[in-house]
């Protein structure tokens, strides 16, 4: 009876995956190298990660990472969460998909 109601069950998120992908790719042309390698950095993470750690991980000076995390979160591309031990940033899951498969 579901397929009934839902014959292509994966169609809305295909659909979802190709209007971020078309955004991302258009906004992508708008985005510093540095912001790229933030937010791919980010992306190749499980779960939220520390300043320290995304500096480690993307070899980009502090400074340079702090203004495009800046930038990216302005844009809503990376989320900023403060929690007891520091800040972490993460993006989004659907976003981390598109991300990962770049």
């Amino acid at each position: 009876m579901s397929c009934l109601l839902n014959p292509f069950p994966f169609y809305g998120r295909d659909l979802e995956l190709k209007k971020l992908k078309q955004w991302i790719v258009e906004d992508e042309c708008r985005l510093s190298e540095i912001e790229r390698q933030a937010i791919h950095s980010i992306g190749a993470e499980d779960r939220a990660i520390s300043f320290r750690a995304l500096i480690a991980a993307s070899k980009i000076s502090p400074t340079n990472l702090l203004e495009a995390l800046q930038s990216l979160g302005r844009r809503r591309l990376v989320e900023k969460e403060e929690t007891e031990t520091g800040v972490l940033f993460s993006i989004q899951p659907i976003l981390r998909e598109f991300v990962n498969q770049l």
